[in-house]
């Protein structure tokens, strides 16, 4: 197995912290801690049913014709991040940061279109304020988007960085 982009987070855990890896051999973010959650001391997340409840009806419906469960998964997690009940993770393959936010029961997909479409996620960093910082590898950029995952802005152009592959934002933002 190979695992890259492991992550120490303590900011939302009641009982010490919280370690997320990204892990290239399972397809699936790791996740092991003690926090207020639905999991008790370990989850894989291998995508957006692993996160989002269905509800009771979407159960019936699901049962009653045999389908299986749905949902956005992750094709070649890359790098994680995790800030405030959300676990970040960039996809290589799938083009984009999934967004899993543990306590609301959300995902949201990030990069995927428009101006700020990412090519090569490779790093990934959230400040105080929510803001996501991806790596683009491709692009070789550090573009900026919004807690909501709105594309703000970028850092660097084509030739400021060679191969960039990592981000790491100040906690005061600067």
């Amino acid at each position: 197995e190979i695992a890259i982009g492991a992550r120490y987070n303590d900011d939302w855990s009641t009982n010490g912290g919280v370690v997320y890896v990204a892990d290239l051999y399972t397809g699936g973010t790791w996740i092991t801690g003690n926090w207020n959650v639905t999991w008790t001391d370990q989850a894989t997340i291998y995508g957006s049913k692993d996160v989002i409840e269905e509800s009771r009806t979407e159960w019936m419906q699901r049962v009653a014709t045999g389908q299986s469960s749905r949902g956005e998964g992750l094709d070649k997690p890359f790098a994680v991040a995790a800030r405030n009940g959300r676990a970040y993770v960039g996809d290589t393959v799938g083009r984009k940061v999934a967004v899993f936010d543990l306590v609301n029961k959300k995902y949201l997909e990030v990069g995927t279109k428009g101006v700020g479409r990412i090519a090569k996620p490779l790093g990934i960093d959230v400040d105080n304020n929510g803001r996501i910082y991806v790596v683009d590898g491709t692009a070789k950029r550090v573009n900026v988007y919004g807690p909501d995952g709105e594309y703000l802005n970028a850092i660097g152009a084509q030739h400021t960085f060679e191969r960039p592959s990592g981000v790491a934002v100040h906690e005061r933002n600067t």
